[in-house]
């Protein structure tokens, strides 16, 4: 289980409900910036916020965890800043130019 697909199954459930952020918040005594980051993936509700949610969708914990049925597809956000599998990542050539790093600690000099 992970937030994302969690936030994703919370907010499928609500939109199928036609209810909006603000009236899951209110109705779970939760703020609506938190209903949108738990949807979002971002933040975790504690398991008496998870029942209080699912009373608030006039629904159980264990259709909240129903995922069999479901096909999950990750938004953009989520998808922002990966990078497609087996591609190479591209590393600067150093520049002889410019003198060397020192490796490892610098040396005490003594006087």
């Amino acid at each position: 289980m992970n937030k994302h697909r969690l936030g994703l199954r919370i907010a499928s459930l609500r939109q199928e409900r036609k209810l909006s952020q603000e009236l899951l918040a209110e109705r779970s005594q939760y703020s609506t910036e938190f209903i949108s980051l738990i949807e979002r993936g971002i933040h975790w509700p504690s398991l008496p916020g998870l029942v209080r949610i699912a009373s608030a969708l006039d629904t159980d914990l264990k259709s909240i965890f129903d995922f069999k049925n479901e096909t999950v597809t990750a938004p953009r956000e989520l998808a922002k800043g990966t990078r497609p599998v087996g591609r190479p990542r591209i590393h600067p050539k150093p520049n002889p130019d410019l003198p060397k790093r020192p490796r490892g600690r610098p040396r005490s000099v003594k006087k």
